[in-house]
């Protein structure tokens, strides 16, 4: 059931902007888990002395939680509008003429 809730914080808080980022708990803790299971079991530990990596599930566990309510500021940055340029003012120039090369060369 765990696993299950934890794949689906992974997946708001992958559409809630963090992406790539938001694959790192969910890999540490599975991680953890096996490594820490794969030790207990082969000293011969049972389930009940390894009850301490609840602590490490429940820190995993608010961390998503976290990641899934909290837009990471890249994306905040993003989504903020720009305000439309205001024109005050509408300025008309009239076209300058410029001599052409024979008028230059007539002059001299």
């Amino acid at each position: 059931m765990g696993l299950i809730f934890q794949i689906i914080l992974t997946v708001i808080a992958w559409n809630r902007g963090w992406k790539w980022l938001s694959l790192i708990p969910l890999g540490v803790m599975v991680f953890l888990g096996f490594i820490i299971g794969f030790i207990g079991g082969s000293q011969g530990l049972t389930a009940e002395d390894m009850s301490w990596t609840v602590v490490l599930d429940i820190i995993g566990f608010i961390v998503l939680i976290i990641m899934a309510s909290v837009k990471p500021k890249s994306a905040r940055l993003e989504e903020t509008p720009k305000p439309a340029p205001v024109v005050t003012e509408t300025v008309v120039e009239a076209p300058v003429e410029t001599p052409s090369a024979s008028e230059e060369i007539n002059k001299i």
